[in-house]
């Protein structure tokens, strides 16, 4: 799993990103859209994420997960992208 947040490390690996993302349960993410391919392997969902507590934040996301067998969907890219505030 590769966890991308702007302005900082490309986080690889489970654990590193949990680490990355810290305790952000002030957190709401609405979906906006998905898509699988047609060998139905591989698939994305995009969407936003608002942050309820000061200071509030909007961000786009973009997830990509793979298909394993026995294992279901795997994430292995989690990409979030602030809006500006200005």
């Amino acid at each position: 799993m590769r966890f991308l947040r702007d302005g900082g490390e490309t986080s690889i690996g489970k654990m590193e990103a949990i680490q990355a993302l810290g305790n952000r349960r002030d957190r709401d993410g609405t979906p906006l859209g998905s898509k699988i391919a047609t060998s139905f392997d591989i698939g994305c969902s995009w969407g936003l994420t608002i942050t309820r507590t000061a200071p509030r934040d909007t961000s786009a996301y973009l997830r990509v997960w793979r298909y394993e067998p026995g294992r279901a969907w795997v994430l292995i890219a989690d990409v979030e992208n602030p809006f500006s505030s200005k």
